[in-house]
């Protein structure tokens, strides 16, 4: 039988394939420590190499979520046997 949550896909597409990046909360950029001669300043954060944004660790990039009820099958058992 058919899955009544994900109408048989397995799956929900939903939120979003970036989020913002939890290293430089999302602004692209972080401080640079040096030395007195050359002083600090700003670089490109080096977890979302400046773009202030991260590939979503839950869905990896393709907004799909595995539907809890049918365990991504699609299908349910039937429950009249």
């Amino acid at each position: 039988m058919s899955c009544s949550e994900c109408h048989g896909a397995g799956y929900f597409t939903r939120g979003l394939e970036y989020i913002a990046c939890t290293h430089c909360g999302g602004k692209g950029e972080g401080l640079q420590f040096g030395d007195f001669t050359k002083g600090s300043g700003r670089t490109p954060c080096t977890d979302c190499k400046g773009s202030g944004k991260v590939t979503c660790p839950h869905c990896h990039g393709n907004r799909k979520f595995t539907c809890h009820l049918c365990k991504g099958t699609g299908h349910v058992p039937d429950p009249n046997g």
